[in-house]
């Protein structure tokens, strides 16, 4: 964990306190419930794995607490809340709060096109059909993600129950290069996936 030995009860911020903690991978991904009882997902990091050189962790999740502000960022994973906080045992612990989603590669794995046909397909389409507009709202506004390809999507569910995909990860020091470049591999295999899918069921 990112946090090592420390995992508390609670994580407390200014605007919520978040409990019911559940660690969820050894990169200190936590799962959690607000102060509404809200599921949400926080990404920790102490101070003492962050070493100068290596601050890039910080910064894209400062870049999606930024762009979750503005008001027309639908198809951006919402960052929260951002705080430190101050255990007092140990190095600090940095938090980003997000609302709760699960990982597009995830997502992919856990609903395979064999076990799910075409609600598979049609959930899947629609996903990456709102990851490219999320591409579209941060490039009419003369930016990039950076770094863009399938781990930088998140699968969310919205008010009926349906999947939606929203963009994340954004790369501080990426280029539009690396977005198409990225794009382009993760259609590639994406195509050949179906492909060979296609090809075992006949």
């Amino acid at each position: 964990m990112s946090s090592e030995s420390y995992f508390p009860d609670l994580l407390r911020s200014n605007a919520r306190v978040y409990q019911n903690l559940e660690l969820l991978d050894s990169r200190g991904v936590i799962k959690a419930t607000d102060d509404r009882e809200r599921p949400v997902i926080i990404k920790t990091w102490t101070s003492r794995s962050l070493s100068k050189p290596n601050t890039w962790m910080l910064d894209r999740n400062e870049i999606s607490f930024k762009i979750s502000k503005e008001a027309d960022a639908f198809y951006v994973l919402q960052c929260l809340d951002k705080f430190v906080d101050q255990n007092g045992q140990g190095p600090s612990v940095h938090c980003f709060v997000y609302e709760d989603h699960q990982d597009f590669e995830k997502w992919m794995k856990i609903n395979g096109y064999v076990t799910h046909g075409d609600s598979y397909r049609a959930n899947f389409l629609q996903i990456l059909r709102d990851a490219f507009r999320g591409m579209n709202f941060l490039y009419s506004s003369n930016r990039c993600h950076g770094a863009f390809k399938s781990s930088s999507i998140a699968v969310v569910k919205d008010s009926k129950g349906n999947c939606r995909g929203k963009i994340t990860n954004f790369a501080p020091r990426g280029t539009a290069a690396k977005d198409y470049e990225g794009a382009k591999n993760m259609i590639t295999e994406i195509l050949r996936d179906f492909q060979t899918v296609n090809e075992t069921q006949f």
